[in-house]
């Protein structure tokens, strides 16, 4: 682990944004799948569009995350302005997902003839809650990971 953590402190700013934005995306797909399950679907029943929609989310948090500066600075200590950015900008995501949803399926809907969605209230309120739970604990850990302190 210890070469792990090396490669990673020495490689430079820009792989570590990749990496940090890949942990940020797989932890909103898990997010995702919990959400999923709360609203009674399990993977098996999802169709080709309904997974483009789900897909839609981590990729636009994602994206979210680095206009709004979340991973504008890579450090290695993190104090509560960050994790108050962080919250921010997934309560962004979040309520910017919940309108195109609701404009998506009062509109577009009836026009395209699209099926109804796959996650209800419970699971938004899960995938929300679970998702703030995996990010800010991915970047606690982290921290604790690439500290210089031993606890």
């Amino acid at each position: 682990m210890g070469k792990l953590k090396n490669i990673l402190i020495n490689s430079s700013r820009r792989t570590k944004q990749l990496v940090v934005s890949l942990v940020d995306f797989l932890s909103i797909v898990i997010a995702t799948i919990f959400a999923i399950y709360i609203s009674d679907y399990t993977l098996n029943d999802i169709n080709l569009e309904q997974f483009l929609r789900l897909i839609w989310l981590p990729i636009f948090a994602v994206l979210i995350f680095a206009l709004t500066g979340v991973y504008r600075s890579i450090v290695r200590y993190i104090d509560f302005s960050f994790i108050y950015l962080l919250i921010s900008s997934i309560i962004i995501v979040f309520v910017i997902n919940l309108i195109i949803k609701t404009i998506f399926e009062s509109t577009l809907n009836e026009i395209l003839n699209f099926s109804n969605s796959v996650i209800n209230f419970q699971g938004w309120i899960v995938g929300f809650l679970s998702s703030i739970v995996l990010l800010v604990g991915s970047r606690l850990v982290a921290n604790s990971y690439f500290s210089d302190q031993m606890f």
